[in-house]
């Protein structure tokens, strides 16, 4: 009796320490990263600090600031203002679903742990070789994607495309309105089918439109200087325009210099909060309208 007493102590003192040895492990598995930086962010509604651990699940809220997190051996991402993400952890590697607003991916080419970025059906991750930085920014005009160093791969699943975003390259998706209405319909009108917590179904566009938007966000990036800018590059291509005819109309084009100049000067004055009759370097002939 005695002698089975001591066995069944000894499987059970087995038994704990393989539970207590299996914690660590589980646990592990569902660490994402570790926050370095947090501004005006949250996470389950609770105010973001340094420190704190993400977890798969968690869901990432930054209003008007930033959010710096390290994940596997030097890897990071730092999520920029009005930015909505998640985060899920699979075996080895690290997804972080973008709903909107802007991302910086930076992946050491010696950390073996995939990063990964998912817009919609768009699956971006940095390629293996490569110290990679890029930059993801999700607007209500499309997704654009910018590689500063190493090498992104882009991979919009259902088209049967795949592209290499090289160092100094710029790509841009727009959503494919055709699959968002079919979507709707198939829903009775209900919001279109997301792909786990990503957002639309997004198509490639061209080079030259990626470049506007990252103009438009870089603007509206600045604060509340957007509005001014519309007005200054509305004026300079107007400006433009009617430089090419100035050959056949010189006192046209004249005019429409001094115009653009006092475009240009109204323009600074908004920038400054300078009142009209304060700004001393006004161009004469200037209207007040």
């Amino acid at each position: 009796m005695a002698l089975q007493h001591r066995r069944v102590r000894t499987l059970l003192v087995l038994f704990i320490l393989g539970v207590l040895a299996s914690i660590p492990a589980f646990g592990g598995s569902s660490v994402v990263g570790a926050v370095v930086a947090a501004k005006n962010a949250s996470v389950r509604g609770v105010a973001l600090m340094p420190g704190r651990t993400l977890f798969s699940g968690d869901d990432l809220r930054v209003e008007y600031g930033m959010t710096l997190v390290t994940m596997g051996k030097g890897s990071r991402m730092v999520f920029g203002r009005d930015t909505v993400a998640s985060f899920e952890r699979e075996s080895s590697e690290v997804t972080a679903f973008l709903d909107r607003g802007t991302v910086s991916v930076y992946h050491p080419m010696d950390d073996l742990v995939p990063l990964r970025l998912e817009v919609g059906n768009l699956l971006i991750e940095p390629a293996e070789g490569f110290g990679t930085l890029g930059e993801v920014a999700v607007t209500d005009e499309g997704v654009v994607i910018k590689t500063t160093q190493g090498l992104l791969q882009v991979e919009p699943e259902g088209t049967g495309q795949a592209f290499q975003v090289p160092k100094g390259e710029t790509v841009k998706f727009v959503p494919n309105l055709n699959k968002v209405a079919a979507a709707s319909q198939q829903q009775g009108g209900a919001q279109p089918h997301r792909r786990r917590k990503g957002g639309f179904f997004w198509l490639p566009a061209g080079a030259a439109a990626a470049g506007g938007i990252l103009a438009a966000l870089a603007v509206s990036n600045a604060g509340g200087a957007n509005d001014a800018a519309n007005k200054a590059r509305a004026a300079a291509g107007a400006a433009a325009a009617d430089a090419n005819g100035a050959a056949n109309a010189a006192n046209t084009a004249a005019q429409n210099a001094i115009n653009f100049n006092c475009a240009v000067q109204k323009v600074a004055d908004s920038i400054l909060g300078n009142p009209p009759e304060a700004s001393e370097s006004e161009p004469p002939d200037c209207d007040d309208d």
